[in-house]
């Protein structure tokens, strides 16, 4: 299940089909190369996924990784502290969406710093912008 190396793979981490769909529209519509999207709706289907665990043995990491932050079964922020911990997943880049703001989230992105801190859309041209900084990471 290896992905060609050219392939630009973006791990969705996202429990709101709705919103998943949306985000890779608007992705697929300004990137130059389509991405390969993997979609995961909660925590704990992301670390083993990443970690090549199990069933996921032999898959290609991603390039990219956005991460819901209220996720069911483990957060986001859980999700970005096992990476931050993991040296050979320590360097992908990780977008958070955050619905609401709380002193908490901000508490825990200036620890685990991940690479974009965006609030999550509510209209479309939410959604694009997003889409346009999310681009702009991978140039």
């Amino acid at each position: 299940m290896k992905a060609a190396n050219s392939q630009l793979d973006i791990l969705l981490v996202e429990d709101n089909v709705e919103d998943a769909e949306i985000l890779r529209l608007f992705c697929c519509k300004i990137m130059p190369v389509p991405p390969r999207w993997i979609l995961m709706h909660d925590g704990d289907e992301a670390l083993p996924f990443l970690e090549q665990q199990g069933r996921y043995e032999g898959t290609s990491r991603p390039r990219v990784i956005i991460l819901d932050i209220g996720l069911p079964k483990r957060s986001g922020w859980e999700i970005l502290a096992g990476i931050r911990a993991t040296p050979v997943l320590s360097s992908i880049p990780v977008v958070i969406l955050a619905g609401v703001l709380s002193k908490d989230d901000d508490a825990q992105r200036d620890r685990l710093k991940p690479a974009l801190y965006l609030t999550k859309p509510t209209t479309l041209t939410g959604y694009q912008r997003v889409a346009q900084s999310i681009e702009a990471l991978l140039r």
